[in-house]
């Protein structure tokens, strides 16, 4: 699967802001790392930082590696590329055995007790 395969399945939204020159991006926002996106996005609007992210729905998984991203595929993420000097890429949140959300009231919550090992 390349990047225009998965910005062609149903469901999937690609979002960009373009701000400064320092940007955030979230290559696996929504259901692949949870949380990921959200954290991007609230990092870019209180910096006031361009931000990018592929935004997956619930219960779809597709994880296509960040190299396999190509700008061709997409106007959003070239247009995003080429206005920001700085790109911070965030990964890894909410992957199953680790609980991270955005919740509108508390802010980032994470539940450790679902990362723990059980005894």
């Amino acid at each position: 699967m390349d990047l225009a395969e998965l910005l062609s399945l149903s469901g999937v939204k690609e979002v960009c802001a373009l701000r400064s020159t320092v940007g955030f991006i979230a290559l696996h926002g929504g259901s692949q790392d949870r949380g990921t996106h959200e954290i991007a996005g609230r990092a870019a609007e209180r910096s006031g930082a361009s931000y990018y992210a592929i935004i997956q729905p619930s219960r779809m998984r597709v994880h296509l590696t960040s190299r396999r991203h190509d700008p061709d595929h997409s106007v959003r993420l070239k247009a995003f590329l080429r206005h920001v000097e700085i790109a911070i890429s965030v990964h890894g949140f909410g992957r199953d055995g680790f609980s991270l959300e955005v919740d509108p009231v508390r802010g980032v919550v994470i539940e450790w007790e679902k990362c723990r090992p059980r005894e």
